[in-house]
């Protein structure tokens, strides 16, 4: 793919306790992020390695001129890797000085939660191994688990490199 299209998402979200959340697949699971961490959401472009990198990079994009760090949000969750297809996308979060980008399988669409519909009691079941949730709501027929994205960029075994 030669051309990146981008999807700006900084439209608020209604008043009245209500939060938006850009919902996501990896695999057969469900989940969302808060969109006031999220700066945008853009094709699959060529990925440049990175030597020396963290455990869970799969390398580098340029975006505008700016040099994006890209995590494979599958590998972090325990999943297997995959081949890329025209669904996989990735998430541009707004992170300290940087900006650093997740990869996920597919877009399903952004979803406007009261915060009572939010099973905060879950995040204490949810939680896998060392990725935090905000909690769970129940989504149709499947379980949309919200990431708690900020402990997921910190996580210790993401920023650190391998060796």
């Amino acid at each position: 793919m030669n051309e990146q299209h981008t999807l700006n998402l900084n439209d608020s979200p209604p008043n009245g306790g209500v939060s938006q959340w850009l919902a996501f697949r990896l695999s057969n699971c469900a989940y969302a992020i808060n969109v006031k961490y999220l700066k945008e959401v853009v094709t699959l472009s060529h990925i440049h390695s990175i030597q020396h990198a963290p455990k869970y990079s799969v390398g580098s994009i340029a975006l505008r001129g700016n040099n994006i760090h890209v995590f494979d949000t599958r590998s972090c969750f325990g999943f297997s890797r995959s081949e890329f297809t025209d669904e996989t996308r990735i998430l541009i979060i707004g992170h300290a000085q940087n900006d650093v980008g997740f990869l996920v399988d597919s877009i399903s669409g952004v979803v406007y939660l009261h915060n009572h519909q939010i099973d905060v009691t879950s995040n204490k079941t949810v939680q896998m191994s060392h990725i935090n949730t905000e909690g769970t709501v129940s989504n149709g027929d499947e379980l949309l688990t919200l990431l708690d994205l900020q402990k997921l960029i910190s996580i210790n075994k993401m920023t650190n490199t391998n060796g």
